[in-house]
């Protein structure tokens, strides 16, 4: 009677493991196919700014922009803006209150799914800019924020999607 023999020499056995791994890709996939469809389109877009910051003091991300921290809020089609000294950051670890922006001009550029859109930014109140895009903002979306500040060179921030 002849036994199947292995490279190694060893009595050839069924592999168990390979059973279990069919079985485990199984599950996957039906975890998978039971998952809602568009639930990631359906949650607000998360974007944070080149730099490492945690989120604002608004909850928004974070961008640098020249010696400004930018907060970029977005709540539907919303975008409300926020600017900060970065040296009061610096100084004493908190971004400190918003600065005036009644004389700043402002404008954000959205990629939204490979469509581009520019939104002007106008004062909200005293220390904030507000937009409303035409399209909805969605998770995979980026955001380029154009300033000009009175008596000074123009400044952009750039916001990018984050799974964080």
């Amino acid at each position: 009677m002849g036994v199947n023999v292995t490279r190694g020499g060893g009595p050839k056995r069924p592999s168990l493991t390979r059973g279990l791994r069919a079985w485990r890709w199984a599950i996957v996939a039906i975890v998978a196919l039971m998952l809602p469809v568009g639930a990631a389109s359906a949650e607000a877009p998360r974007l944070k700014g080149l730099a490492d910051h945690p989120p604002g003091p608004h909850g928004g991300a974070i961008a640098d922009a020249g010696p400004y921290h930018i907060e970029l809020v977005i709540e539907g089609n919303g975008l409300t803006l926020r600017l900060y000294d970065s040296k009061t950051k610096l100084a004493t670890g908190h971004y400190g209150d918003p600065l005036p922006v009644a004389k700043i001009d402002a404008e954000a550029i959205l990629l939204i799914n490979s469509a581009k859109e520019t939104v002007k930014l106008q004062a909200g109140d005293a220390t904030s800019l507000t937009g409303n895009s035409q399209a909805t903002p969605d998770t995979g979306m980026k955001a380029v924020i154009r300033l000009q500040i009175p008596d000074e060179r123009p400044l952009q921030a750039r916001f990018v999607p984050t799974t964080e």
